[in-house]
């Protein structure tokens, strides 16, 4: 590469950086200059042509900008993604569920509100592997913690369907993340921050970077250490008791308490001949004799002791992230060049929950009359929690690798081809400490040795000695390993074709791709025998070939147009995948673009998208479970049955077609507005059936209940027989439409005298969500339901001075239902104000100063709760996927370039 082509490649990317700017509310900017001559054609996420006008799409993109990112205030790409209007329902972070989630430690983003496993996340323009442990079980995911916010040159959002381009998961859309290539110097940044309650939540994050330049190629290396500690509900008054009725909730407390329940599954006399019926007793907290109270003080107390969890449970849980990244380009050859991507992260994290629960009426734990402490002398079965035995830990540490070799030609003309091959892998390891096993605690209640015995009888710390408490603990571990790897080829430029309005642009590319994915429990979780939890295991792999071509055709514009046309274009793509598990599909997709005035630009898609069953959906383990339920053919309500769950590998894709249409112009200089249409419709969705579902249409899932046969009583009654089992699963039942509008404006004000003013906002509108769960189900309006809010938005006002920058971002989140309407009937809206200010030294008279960035700033100024929910899920009071617990947080961050 000669200086010429370095300092191009320079240019190019900074009016990249600028024009993404114009972007960022995923509109064409209306009124479009004509590009340098020298400009360096580059991609966009939604085509693979290359092009020098990055508004030229048809799709809507959204493009944020290392600046802009910058001016959000946060310190993660999940933190940065969870602010954008058209992330919705489905998304999580590690403090979703008081961090107590299937997949602990990580975070995804959800276009649309169809999930994290219908948006497809690329770095750099290719995949990652999923993380390791699949989110309710299910839903796999590209964990966002596994890429760092330091190496981040700017993130791209298409908001449409793209299969046609990418393959499976993008029914949604797809969230490209776009690294630091060229860089020239040294780098060093640190940040700190806290929140601003007295509680100790530190988060701290360090990078380096440094590249250099040359005329042959270009080399960059970034680490980054990141680390926060944990934020507890008992930190939060709103979340520090799991009992929200004086909020207008439920009492959640947990039935299962220290002191704990006995519950009499026989009457029991006393000795002055009173018989005490079968049911529950309270345990008192101060008996006559601690630990050892008598019987008549027990069932002196009838109904059951509670337990508030919440103080043990996480909000955040801590977590340290390091890594690095590299990035290499040389140039061998005049027109081959050899490049490198690699990097690798360590995640570590630490969440808590409250100590065991024993719920010995369900899970079969009885302590008999023999046992020293069992005051009542017959057997009887109990609620108790095993609080001695401190809180249970689940100590996990992924490590996520991704390698990219390639090589790239220039083959003539303006054509370029490109080979790579990918390998991705995320690796998670997780330790539970402080479990309890099944069979232990039994043998502790059965031992007629009161040095060995359990005692369910007393109240708090100490009633029982470490030795039995430590005979009945257990460590409990959970691995998961996901691989990718896939080799591709790709090759794009333009062909001889121009009646005056362009050349036609086209690309080809084909690549094979093979999935790994394993999620295996220790044989102990696996087969039930921890105390009120469990585990189930499942591994399968999958190969796919795939082909696909792209076209983008200048119908008019240039030399070539007419009044209301001054430019029109298309946009055609086609898929061709072929799957080694459930077949082959194909997937076309087609846009314009219209340009009727140079101020006005409208444009629309169509597309067809798929998603292929997860591995986890096609090969997950059996688990068993004892369901409450009603069974109708025999007039049956409120009874425990046996229901087996586990993967099936009949499954095939879920389909899905996208619609969208909008419009950009721009009434005055440097004012863009922009209104973009969407519409989803999603069929074949696989869904985790409900027993009680198949129980109440029961001829619809033949082979899915499984019964005795009918004794002469039923046959007489003319009703089946008892259930043995129901056998659920995963099956292509579901059917989704979504629709709604994204709105954007964007106003520049440049001044001669004091800098330049800039306006950035973005709204999303999901007013429609309608699933019909299973065929004969009625159709459910979701749309503004309990955590979909149908409003979602933010905007950025900075000014940009001599050096110094300054911003205010408003956040907001839109009501929606409660899920349970107990005494509010909306989870109210949410506003948040954040605040930066930033200052550039430069040529000073101090050296040191010189190059160093200062940026000071306060998120959630005002110090917002989050709003309150009564859902039985939302133990600490709000919606853990949606809002956040941490309150007003300052941050200072300074970097140094060399």
């Amino acid at each position: 590469m000669n200086n010429q082509s370095s300092h191009l490649l320079l240019g190019a990317s900074r009016v990249l950086c600028a024009a993404g700017i114009a972007m960022a509310l995923g509109s064409a900017t209306a009124q479009e200059p004509e590009a340098p001559e020298t400009m360096k054609p580059v991609i966009i996420t939604g085509s693979y042509i290359p092009t020098v006008d990055v508004n030229a799409s048809p799709s809507p993109v959204k493009v944020l900008t290392a600046a802009e990112i910058e001016k959000i205030g946060v310190a993660t790409v999940s933190d940065v993604l969870q602010r954008m209007p058209q992330n919705n329902a489905g998304q999580f972070n590690e403090s979703f569920l008081g961090g107590n989630s299937f997949s602990k430690g990580s975070s995804s983003v959800s276009l649309r509100g169809l999930g994290p496993n219908a948006t497809l996340v690329l770095l750099n323009g290719r995949r990652l592997a999923s993380y390791g442990f699949a989110q309710n079980i299910t839903d796999q995911f590209v964990d966002l913690n596994s890429i760092p916010l330091a190496a981040v040159e700017r993130i791209e959002i298409l908001k449409d369907g793209a299969s046609a381009l990418y393959g499976s998961d993008a029914i949604a859309g797809v969230v490209n993340i776009i690294l630091k290539k060229e860089f020239t110097g040294t780098e060093v940044t640190a940040r700190i921050g806290n929140v601003t309650r007295g509680d100790d939540m530190l988060e701290q994050s360090y990078s380096a970077a440094w590249g250099v330049l040359t005329e042959k190629g270009s080399a960059l290396v970034i680490a980054d250490w990141f680390s926060r500690n944990a934020l507890f509900y008992r930190d939060r008054d709103f979340a520090k008791s799991a009992n929200q009725s004086p909020r207008g909730g439920v009492d959640l407390r947990s039935s299962s308490g220290n002191p704990g329940t006995i519950i009499l599954t026989s009457p029991w006399t006393a000795p002055d001949g009173t018989v005490y019926g079968t049911g529950r007793y309270r345990v008192p907290a101060n008996p006559a004799v601690p630990g050892r109270p008598t019987a008549l003080e027990i069932v002196a107390n009838p109904g059951l002791n509670r337990y508030d969890f919440n103080p043990w449970i996480s909000a955040f849980p801590d977590t340290t992230r390091y890594g690095a990244f590299a990035a290499v380009d040389y140039q061998v050859l005049e027109k081959v060049k050899l490049f490198l991507e690699a990097s690798v992260r360590r995640v570590n994290y630490e969440v808590s929950a409250a100590p065991t629960p024993v719920f010995g009426d369900l899970d079969g734990f009885t302590v008999p009359a023999s046992n020293p402490y069992n005051p009542f002398g017959q057997d009887v079965t109990f609620r108790y929690r095993i609080t001695e035995a401190g809180p249970r830990i689940d100590e996990g540490e992924t490590t996520a690798i991704r390698l990219l070799p390639g090589i790239r030609f220039e083959l003539g003309g303006d054509w370029t081809a490109e080979a790579a091959f990918l390998w991705s892998e995320s690796r998670t390891l997780e330790i539970g400490k402080n479990f309890i096993s099944a069979q232990a605690l039994q043998d502790a209640l059965n031992s007629t040795d009161p040095a060995t015995a359990l005692n369910v009888f007393g109240a708090g710390q100490g009633i029982n000695s470490p030795d039995v408490i430590n005979s009945l603990k257990v460590r409990t571990f959970r691995s998961g390993d996901s691989v990718l790897w896939s080799p591709d080829i790709r090759a794009s430029g333009t062909l001889p074709i121009d009646w005056g309005a362009g050349r036609v642009g086209l690309a080809v590319g084909g690549e094979y791709r093979y999935e790994d994915v394993k999620d295996l429990s220790d044989p102990f979780s696996e087969g039930g025998h921890i105390v009120s939890s469990g585990g189930t295991s499942g591994a399968g792999s999958r190969d796919a070939w795939a082909a696909y071509i792209e076209a983008r055709i200048p119908l008019l514009g240039q030399d070539l147009s007419f009044p209301g046309v001054k430019e029109l274009e298309v946009q055609a793509a086609g898929r061709f995948e072929q799957y080694s598990d459930f077949g082959d599909t194909a997937n076309p997709k087609v846009g314009v673009r219209w340009k009727p005035l140079d101020q006005v630009v409208l444009r629309g898609t169509y597309a067809e998208s798929f998603r292929a069953p997860s591995l986890v959906e096609l090969f997950q383990g059996r688990s068993t479970s004892f369901d409450f339920l009603s069974d109708p053919a025999r007039g049956e309500n409120n009874l425990q049955y046996r229901v087996e769950r586990g993967g099936n590998p009949n499954l095939d894709a879920e389909e899905a077609k996208s619609w969208t249409a909008g419009i950009a112009f721009e009434p005055i200089k440097h004012l863009t507005l922009s209104v973009d249409w969407f519409h989803i419709k999603q069929t074949g969705k696989i869904e985790d059936l409900d027993p009680q579902d198949i129980l109440d249409n029961e001829a619809l899932f033949p082979g899915r209940v499984i019964r005795n046969p009918p004794t002469a009583q039923d046959i007489a009654q003319g009703i089946p027989g008892t259930i043995v089992k129901i056998i659920s699963g995963y099956e292509n039942i579901a059917e989704r439409k979504v629709e709604g509008l994204d709105f954007g404006i964007r106003y520049l004000y440049p001044t001669e005298s004091w800098g330049e003013f800039t306006l950035d906002a973005s709204a999303s509108w999901l007013y429609k969500f309608d699933e019909i769960p299973s065929p004969g189900d009625p159709t459910i309006h979701y749309a503004g339901s309990y955590s979909v809010p149908e409003w979602r938005g933010y905007g950025t006002l900075s000014w940009d001075y001599k050096g110094f920058t300054f911003s205010f971002t408003a956040n907001y989140i839109g009501e929606y239902d409660q899920a349970n309407q107990i005494v509010y009937k909306y989870v109210d809206d949410l506003w948040t104000f954040d605040l930066q200010a930033g200052y550039a030294f430069k040529d000073t008279k101090y050296d040191l100063l010189n190059n160093v960035r200062l940026v000071v700033g306060v998120l959630n100024v005002t110090d917002e709760d989050p709003p309150f929910s009564d859902s039985s899920n939302d133990t600490a009071g709000y919606d853990t996927s949606i809002h956040d617990p941490r309150g007003r947080f300052w941050y200072v961050q300074v970097s140094k370039k060399f």
